[in-house]
């Protein structure tokens, strides 16, 4: 049997097979216009916007066929999809943040350590330059004459400020043998 539907009608497919022991007993559906109704080999049935399923199962008064909407179900699965998206969008970003948030505390020890040695190299040059300064000009008063009478006490002072760049240095080595061990 066939049926012809007309643009703009509705019709409610059903089937009986009679005898219930035929041979044949597939139903072939196929529309001439694809845009108005497609059937793959799934049983998915595309009508328009509109998806349908169909089972087919065999009773004893002849094989009945069932047509379910798929819309809702497919709507579900596209909202699952969404949900699943922002959800794993959402815990990558999470975690972006976590990662860079224990990053920066663990670099902070480290940042701040290479601050103190900053600022101990500065103090310490700044504490080897005026020695340096006061030997080189006492040095000079003596090479050019200017000391007169007072040479003695120039190297004295020469000594002096020796000592104390003498002393800076191993309080600098024994800092250093302390913060390497």
């Amino acid at each position: 049997t066939a049926l012809t539907l007309s643009v703009g009608t509705i019709e409610t497919l059903s089937a009986s097979f009679l005898p219930a022991n035929a041979n044949q007993k597939d139903i072939y559906w196929y529309s001439k216009d694809n845009g108005i109704a497609t059937v793959d080999a799934s049983g998915k049935i595309e009508v328009g916007d509109f998806s349908y399923s169909f089972l087919k199962k065999e009773t004893y008064t002849g094989t009945r066929i069932a047509f379910a909407d798929r819309s809702f179900l497919q709507e579900s699965l596209g909202n699952i999809l969404i949900i699943f998206v922002a959800v794993a969008g959402g815990s990558l970003i999470i975690l972006f943040l976590i990662s860079v948030y224990l990053a920066n505390r663990a670099i902070k020890p480290i940042k701040e350590a290479f601050e103190k040695q900053e600022q101990f190299i500065a103090d310490a040059s700044h504490e080897l330059k005026t020695p340096i300064s006061i030997i080189k000009g006492y040095a000079e008063g003596i090479k050019y004459g200017i000391s007169g009478d007072s040479t003695e006490e120039f190297c004295d002072i020469i000594i002096e400020e020796s000592d104390k760049m003498n002393n800076l240095i191993v309080r600098l080595m024994e800092q250093l043998q302390y913060s390497s061990v």
